[in-house]
């Protein structure tokens, strides 16, 4: 299959999953990625849940001492920003973004480790975004953890991947903890 037509079937097999198993399987998978988090430090990015990605608010709510990033979008980048009092704003997808006003940006280089959403994954950190290749962008150069989250239903065998995509250390489903 090609990479759009693993996006259409993931898309279809996560809507029913999660229709299903949602409220019950969020729980473990917060504590999986709590388990995961507790001998991390620094600044992490995270990520706001959009559409049927895994809402991550409680996780990050109890890794007190973890700082929090979240990326916003700048044309065709991620920028990464330590939320103020202004909060959260829609972005240009209608996916929560960090506002400006009041937030601190985060450079790269300063961040330990990276949440990532994705469609698919793998057990060899292969991973299958939305498509328009803005986690792969931001992250080419990115020195820190790589985390991708999912469901375990988005686990495949092989996702499709190019020279561009990058690949994540670590997947963390709400089965399992997966070194990559």
């Amino acid at each position: 299959m090609t990479k759009s037509q693993w996006r259409k079937a993931m898309r279809g097999r996560l809507a029913e999953w999660v229709n299903q198993h949602h409220q019950l399987e969020n729980k473990s998978l917060h504590q999986n990625l709590c388990d995961f988090l507790q001998t991390k430090t620094g600044v992490w990015g995270a990520f706001r849940a959009h559409g049927l990605e895994p809402n991550l608010q409680s996780a990050t709510q109890l890794n007190l001492h973890i700082i929090w990033a979240y990326p916003k979008m700048m044309g065709e980048e991620l920028l990464w920003i330590q939320p103020g009092p202004k909060g959260f704003t829609r972005g240009p997808f209608g996916i929560e973004e960090p506002a400006l006003e009041g937030g601190r940006v985060c450079e790269l280089k300063s961040i330990s480790g990276i949440l990532v959403p994705g469609l698919a994954f793998d057990a060899k950190g292969g991973r299958l975004g939305q498509g328009r290749g803005f986690f792969d962008k931001a992250l080419v150069d990115f020195q820190g953890l790589k985390v991708g989250i999912a469901w375990e239903v988005q686990m495949i065998d092989q996702v499709p991947c190019e020279t561009h995509d990058i690949r994540m250390d670590y997947v963390i489903t709400n089965k399992q903890a997966i070194q990559c």
